[in-house]
């Protein structure tokens, strides 16, 4: 039991450690610099610690939080009050506006839209997917969200939403196919975590296929055997790209 419980202890200071390394939101900052950055869309915000990063360096940008789960966002609006320009919303982002089911794990960072994969165990810790509950949730896309709140144009699209990225890319299909989303900074899985999850030359190939381009990856979790389990990237809109590359 101890050896689990320092397994699981490893696993979520590796989540912290990543979220502590500056580099990646340092070089999404450097990406827009000179630009008037004002949407963000945080998919997946949890307590806010990614709000708070983005703010650090985009000071008049609206940060908008999506968290469907009830504890996570309870503590979100908590830890957000004083910042009238975060706003904490109980959405999923995917690829339709309905009611979803939501599973609930003992760790809330596991959280997802999907099943837990049968092999998760294999790659990760023991316990930390064990489930919960099975909650209801709403859900939402970006175009949709996009289009009632009158946002023309989003600077940054955040996604951490447990295997629900390329249900997300499905339903921003309008903002991508305009060229209205300038970055996009994701979590990717690399070993089978979720039912459905998108694998790592879907990822690459459906975000080719919409204008993005692949600028940057970091925060690199290893399992045991050096194998990599996880890690962040940021792929950039291939207009911002090609601007960059006549500078």
């Amino acid at each position: 039991m101890r050896t689990i419980k320092k397994l699981i202890s490893d696993f979520f200071l590796d989540i912290h450690n990543a979220y502590e390394n500056k580099a990646m939101f340092d070089a999404q900052s450097k990406l827009l610099s000179g630009r008037n950055v004002e949407c963000i869309i945080d998919a997946g915000a949890f307590e806010g610690v990614v709000a708070f990063e983005y703010r650090k360096r985009f000071r008049e940008a609206t940060i908008y939080c999506f968290e469907p789960f009830e504890e996570a966002y309870c503590v979100l609006t908590e830890n957000t009050k004083d910042d009238p320009l975060i706003k904490p919303l109980k959405l999923a982002i995917s690829n339709r506006k309905a009611e979803a089911e939501f599973y609930s794990n003992k760790y809330a960072m596991t959280n997802s839209l999907l099943k837990t994969d049968e092999m998760a165990e294999h790659y990760w810790a023991r316990g930390i997917f064990q489930p919960r509950n099975i909650v209801r949730v709403s859900t939402t896309t970006i175009d949709d969200f996009c289009t009632d709140n009158d946002i023309s144009q989003i600077d940054v699209l955040k996604m951490d939403i447990q295997g629900g990225e390329m249900a997300a890319l499905a339903g921003s299909q309008k903002m991508m196919a305009d060229g209205r989303i300038l970055v996009i900074y994701t979590e990717m899985l690399l070993v089978p975590t979720y039912s459905g999850q998108p694998q790592f030359h879907e990822f690459l190939g459906v975000l080719k296929e919409r204008g993005f381009e692949l600028f940057k990856m970091g925060n690199f979790l290893h399992g045991a055997t050096g194998q990599v389990r996880q890690c962040d990237a940021i792929f950039v809109n291939r207009a911002l790209a090609d601007s960059m590359r006549k500078l």
